[in-house]
């Protein structure tokens, strides 16, 4: 007897849950649309915006998700190409990809547009008196745009070059950018 009632309980139980799960939804999958910006310069910061991530739930239910519902990950946009971000939702999981470029402006090179009016001299010059009247620098960028380089961006060092038979002593002056590492041109000058 005591079977049959606990067989019983045991039915009706299972009724009442079954019965329930219309009342307790479950998760069944997620999905996202991109958000809006999905191009970024090296170095932006990820942005949001525009981001829409649903749930689907068991009682056919859409929810729409809000920022505290989900996780993001590999949103550090430092390096170039194609950056795949994750959108997590308690064990469900969607990718969408954004796109990390250098930036337009970025400096490739520099190089000469105009020499100094003066390469002769008479003595070496040091880096404080080297004449740099008529030097013109000029950018290029990672668009394939020239920008003017001031000279205050640069510093001047002067080594000796052992050129035989040349009636000069010749020195090049290497110009460096001062923060920007392997920006650099040279030029040379004479002494004699």
């Amino acid at each position: 007897m005591k079977k049959t009632i606990l067989s019983i309980m045991a039915f009706f139980f299972t009724l009442i849950l079954v019965g329930c799960t219309g009342l307790f939804p479950t998760t069944i999958g997620i999905s996202i649309e991109a958000p809006n910006k999905t191009v970024y310069i090296l170095g932006e910061t990820f942005d949001a915006t525009g981001l829409k991530v649903q749930s689907y739930n068991s009682n056919g239910d859409v929810k729409d998700l809000t920022a505290d519902d989900y996780t993001l990950s590999n949103t550090a946009l430092n390096q170039l190409g194609a950056h795949t971000i994750r959108v997590k939702h308690n064990h469900f999981e969607a990718d969408f990809t954004v796109f990390v470029k250098e930036s337009p402006n970025l400096i490739k090179m520099v190089y000469i547009t105009d020499f100094p009016a003066t390469v002769f001299y008479q003595t070496v010059p040091t880096s404080e008196t080297l004449e740099l009247d008529g030097l013109f620098l000029t950018y290029l960028t990672a668009n394939f745009e020239t920008v003017d380089a001031p000279l205050s961006d640069f510093s001047f060092n002067i080594f000796d070059i052992d050129l035989a038979d040349s009636g000069y002593s010749v020195y090049a002056v290497n110009i460096s950018h001062k923060t920007l590492e392997g920006i650099s041109t040279t030029f040379l000058i004479y002494v004699g």
